[in-house]
């Protein structure tokens, strides 16, 4: 797989960075309370922007125009997946939210097969698994499904669609410019759509710039640091495993602190959609004994 050898320190900090991810799900329904979308999204991401701002501006390497284009592109795209994501976690619950948010970028593969990429069969029973879960988990009572579960399916396309467009730009700009620039792209039309709808709020609770400190750097920052720096060690269907710890953990605070639990058809539906999410890993293993 061209992978270094796993080290128990790269683990640690791909468990870390889905930790601290499935963390940020129950930060953001606090944070929603407080602050509309836009504010959040303008903060969290100027706050992100700022390491790696400095980071470049340190080493004297400035983005050339393919870099700023590539990170406008992907900035705006995430914009799009995080206002999806935001606006549908304000809507649902903290457990839900988490799982949709992990569960449904397996359908990658479909966006990846209608840009004209060969995908294997086994690529596409994944989706069909998932698409089970999905009607168990997040379809009521006659075929009815909640305003706030469609956003985080807006958020999940969005979301495949930023993957596919970053695999391709990422291998063409120095990744400290980049997310540099996608961050900055992010946080500025978080700034425009907070001023074109209602203006900034400026918290006063010194409680309210924890989280947002949260959201920026440790969510976003460091989240994005780990998982990068683990994925040059760790082998893609292990990292998958790791991944499932953030609707988990999401599931777990969301339990302790707002009481939130699943029915049993929920239940089903849940692991149905992670055993869609594990299953390269378990796909890999049999091919590995064989």
């Amino acid at each position: 797989m061209g992978k270094s050898p796993i080290n128990k320190h790269a683990y640690f900090a791909a468990v870390t960075a889905a930790t601290l991810w499935g963390i940020f799900f129950l930060i953001a329904k606090i944070s929603l309370l407080d602050l509309p979308v836009f504010n959040i999204i303008a903060y969290r991401y100027i706050l992100a922007c700022l390491p790696f701002l400095v980071l470049m501006l340190a080493s004297g390497r400035f983005p050339d125009k393919k870099t700023i284009a590539s990170g406008v592109i992907l900035g705006s795209i995430l914009f799009t997946a995080d206002f999806s994501q935001l606006t549908g976690i304000s809507l649902t619950t903290v457990s839900s939210s988490a799982l949709l948010s992990q569960g449904l970028i397996i359908f990658t593969p479909v966006f990846l097969l209608f840009l004209g990429f060969r995908i294997k069969k086994f690529d596409f029973l994944r989706p069909a698994i998932a698409l089970i879960g999905l009607y168990l988990f997040a379809v009521k009572e006659a075929f009815s499904i909640s305003v706030g579960d469609i956003f985080i399916i807006g958020f999940a396309v969005a979301i495949s669609v930023y993957f596919i467009a970053n695999e391709k730009l990422v291998q063409k700009s120095p990744l400290t410019s980049l997310l540099a620039v996608q961050f900055l792209t992010e946080g500025l039309l978080g700034i425009l759509f907070s001023v074109a709808t209602g203006g900034i709020i400026f918290p006063q609770a010194p409680v309210s710039w924890l989280q947002i400190l949260y959201l920026g750097i440790a969510a976003t920052c460091l989240g994005w640091g780990l998982n990068s720096w683990a994925q040059k060690s760790i082998p893609s269907h292990h990292v998958v495993i790791i991944y499932i710890l953030e609707p988990l953990v999401a599931g777990f605070l969301a339990f302790v602190f707002f009481s939130e639990t699943l029915t049993i058809k929920e239940l089903i539906g849940a692991a149905l959609i992670l055993f869609a999410v594990i299953m390269p890993a378990i796909y890999s293993r049999k091919n590995r004994k064989r």
